[in-house]
């Protein structure tokens, strides 16, 4: 009977720790998800603003260190409103998603591409000058151009971006604030002169 009695609570401390172990793997997988939550685009799967900014600005003290160019691109889709208005916000947020895909797969595993919000796109191309990034920015902008989206009830949708370049030269501090900044400002230039093309900051 003691046998027994034992091999009863031999088996029942096995189930439960097991399951404790279950539960705890669970939890570990959920506050993963949650950490990722916390700096993805629930849309895109691309990193969010406060993730973005956060990287970018430890960049912007690395190349500092080091002496490198930084520089970063912003895109805007082109007539965004209207794709909403004319078929609807899934087809828009399809369009986003589209982008999204087509931006952070035309550049290098060391960028980051991230989406600010609305139809706001931001790529951080560390080490880079600005003739590269200004090679990476037409690439990227081509890219969406000639890639329109394939919709089921609407055909192909064509797509383009305006871009705006800036260049962060070796040597000189400057935070992502600034850099957005003239980024901005650059975007504003492409989009007043008939939009589709890029602009440097």
């Amino acid at each position: 009977a003691f046998a027994v009695l034992s091999w009863r609570k031999n088996t029942v401390n096995i189930l439960l720790s097991r399951s404790l172990a279950q539960a705890n793997a669970a939890l570990a997988e959920k506050q993963v998800e949650l950490e990722r939550l916390a700096w993805h685009d629930g849309l895109t799967g691309l990193c969010n603003r406060t993730e973005f900014m956060r990287r970018a600005n430890q960049e912007l003290l690395r190349a500092l260190r080091h002496e490198h160019p930084t520089s970063f691109l912003l895109f805007d889709l082109d007539h965004f409103k209207q794709v909403n208005d004319h078929y609807g916000h899934p087809t828009g947020d399809a369009v986003l998603c589209h982008v999204a895909h087509l931006l952070a797969h035309g550049v290098r595993t060391t960028d980051l591409v991230a989406r600010l919000g609305g139809e706001e796109f931001i790529v951080l191309l560390p080490q880079t000058g600005l003739e590269a990034a200004l090679q990476c920015a037409e690439k990227l902008r081509l890219a969406v151009q000639n890639q329109p989206l394939d919709t089921e009830a609407h055909g192909l949708l064509p797509i383009t971006v305006s871009g705006g370049l800036v260049e962060v030269p070796p040597g000189v501090g400057a935070d992502m604030t600034a850099a957005y900044a003239a980024i901005d400002r650059a975007l504003y230039r492409a989009k007043s002169a008939g939009r589709n093309q890029v602009e440097v900051g």
